[in-house]
């Protein structure tokens, strides 16, 4: 079903289908809510300082190698 060619009563049916079913549905609300995030190990903590630290270096790399390439353009 899709908002714009719904009819009203299919709008209407869908409406009291949610309305006595809505315990049966979940939302970010309501997730986030019973979940809270646990810490992270100190190996999880050790892994992502690592992966940050693989992203920041290939960033820095490919912002060499396109600045080079863009000078050995502009000197020909």
């Amino acid at each position: 079903m899709h908002p714009n060619t719904a009819s009203d009563t299919e709008v209407a049916a869908l409406r009291a289908f949610l309305m006595v079913h809505s315990d049966q549905f979940t939302s970010v609300y309501r997730v986030l809510f019973r979940s809270q995030p646990t810490t992270l190990t100190l190996a999880e903590r050790i892994y992502a300082e690592a992966a940050l630290w693989r992203l920041k270096i290939s960033r820095a790399a490919r912002r060499t190698r396109n600045l080079t390439l863009l000078r050995s353009s502009n000197a020909s």
